[in-house]
């Protein structure tokens, strides 16, 4: 602060959404907590046996600070009036085991902030940075000057994808890990592949596959989910990856409606046929998601939520959607071709290449046509509108 007359300086930490949110069985809780003069936001996400659990502290160094007038949904702390520097620490924890203290892990990290000096904290952060630009890089130029603005967005998309893809789960499409409104996307956590692929379909040629790190370990994760995806969907073998799914792969079925699902889906079963408890169980299903986009956008109608259905039902947009997983295979093939690496081949590459091919061979609407070409019916290209 180098004003003449220095002035208070509040930090605020405030709830994304109101304190308990629910819907379908679903609740996000946010709670605010003090420790001295520090504050904590804390949300808790769960749904079924489903948990998981984050927690945002904030506390300042180098000044003298007092608790603000807390409300409901927001907490501050207020640095007294003075001229010079100070630091206001931030640190975030996340957890899916219910049992750890995801509010005890932030302040500790807070804590081993607090001992280390702010200019070796930044230090330690510009020499990450410098490293990771001492890797593959761009420089172009062209007499009118447009080369080098490709290289400058080039290396600006490996900046924030730098900044965003480097833990656990890949960033969700539209805003990335920086939606600081609040996640008001109705498909959620879900990842639509057409849109993921915008971010990953560059990074091969970059040579920076520890970008990808995520989106391989993600789709590795759901392998086998993705296995049972394809029999209980379409009584194929392989891997069904779907163009819409969870971060956590794709949901087990009651065998009952699997089985009529798999049978409206192969046009086995007339849609007008189908039973009221698969239409009791799907009315409960995100629209979003690839099985149950046969759905439109729903709407209040006499205080419930009510999902209409599509003209073209069964199909929807991303229902019939089978070449998801071979996009996703041919990043891992990719992977091999740029490295060369016959181990990642053999163990993680491989398993996702039969099995996206597995699914072709094994579909039930797949085989050769009167034309004597190999033809498969029925699915979906892209997002398009209707079958083909």
């Amino acid at each position: 602060d180098a004003r003449e007359e220095p002035r208070e300086i509040q930090a605020s930490l405030r709830m994304l959404r109101a304190p308990r949110a629910e819907r379908f069985g679903q609740a996000a809780i946010s709670s605010l907590h003090e420790d001295g003069t520090r504050i904590v936001l804390k949300q808790v996400f769960t749904e079924g046996d489903f948990y998981c659990s984050s927690a945002l502290a904030l506390c300042t160094i180098g000044r003298s600070v007092t608790l603000g007038q807390n409300s409901r949904t927001a907490a501050s702390v207020i640095a007294a009036p003075s001229r010079g520097r100070f630091t206001v620490l931030l640190c975030t924890a996340a957890s899916m085991d219910p049992g750890r203290d995801v509010v005890r892990d932030a302040l500790s990290g807070l804590d081993e902030a607090a001992s280390i000096a702010p200019d070796r904290l930044l230090q330690d952060n510009e020499s990450w940075w410098a490293d990771f630009w001492d890797g593959p890089c761009l420089e172009l130029h062209s007499a009118d000057g447009k080369a080098e603005r490709l290289a400058l967005h080039y290396h600006y998309f490996l900046y924030i994808t730098a900044s965003s893809s480097r833990g656990d789960y890949i960033p969700n499409y539209g805003g990335m890990i920086w939606s600081t409104g609040g996640d008001y996307r109705t498909w959620g956590v879900n990842h639509w592949w057409w849109n993921t692929s915008c971010y990953y379909r560059a990074l091969p040629a970059t040579g920076r596959f520890d970008l990808m790190d995520p989106l391989y370990d993600m789709y590795t994760a759901a392998a086998e989910s993705c296995r049972r995806a394809a029999h209980q969907t379409w009584g194929a073998e392989g891997l069904f990856i779907p163009e819409t799914m969870a971060f956590n792969g794709v949901a087990e079925l009651p065998e009952p409606i699997a089985n009529e699902l798999r049978d409206l889906f192969t046009l086995q079963k007339p849609w007008a046929e189908r039973s009221e408890p698969f239409i009791r169980f799907a009315d409960k299903r995100n629209p979003h998601l690839s099985r149950w986009n046969f759905k439109a956008v729903g709407e209040w109608v006499n205080d419930q939520w009510t999902w209409p259905e599509r003209d073209s039902s069964p199909f929807g947009f991303v229902t019939h959607i089978l070449s998801s997983g071979t996009h996703v295979a041919y990043l891992y093939w990719l992977r091999y071709r740029y490295t060369g690496d016959l181990d990642w081949l053999r163990k993680r590459a491989y398993p996702m290449i039969r099995g996206a091919v597995e699914l072709f061979l094994t579909f039930p609407l797949f085989g050769i046509g009167v034309d004597g070409s190999y033809h498969v019916s029925n699915t979906n290209s892209g997002e398009a509108r209707t079958a083909w």
